[in-house]
């Protein structure tokens, strides 16, 4: 058989969404079987994290999109389990853009720091 970087790929590619679906079915049996399952693990901030994770995965967590889905259904999330009052609620979201915008903008300064070839007559 020839072992060639695409085929190893798509090989990949089909042990993920054979996982997926392995995954997906046994929760789905388990809760049809009435087994006791938490209410969160069906709800839409989960499927963007699921959704966060795969593409994090298929991209090799290079790209910051992942991270935009999963930091969105996570807080979305932590707000079912975390009792936050309407105070802490008026101010999270001007933190959250502000942290975001400062987490972007200094990736992006640390990326270029160590992916520029480094030219000793340029200076």
């Amino acid at each position: 058989m020839n072992y060639t970087p695409h085929y190893h790929r798509t090989r990949k590619r089909y042990l993920w969404g054979g996982a997926a679906l392995l995954t997906v079915g046994s929760v789905l049996l388990a809760r049809r079987l009435d087994l006791p399952l938490p209410g969160w693990l069906f709800s839409w901030p989960m499927i963007l994290i699921v959704i966060g994770t795969v593409l994090g995965i298929e991209s090799r967590f290079r790209s910051t999109n992942w991270l935009v889905l999963i930091l969105i259904g996570t807080v979305f999330l932590a707000k079912r389990f975390l009792h936050i009052g309407w105070y802490q609620q008026t101010y999270f979201w001007p933190i959250a853009f502000i942290a975001c915008g400062l987490i972007i903008i200094v990736w992006h300064f640390i990326r270029d720091a160590f992916n520029e070839p480094r030219n000793p007559d340029h200076i």
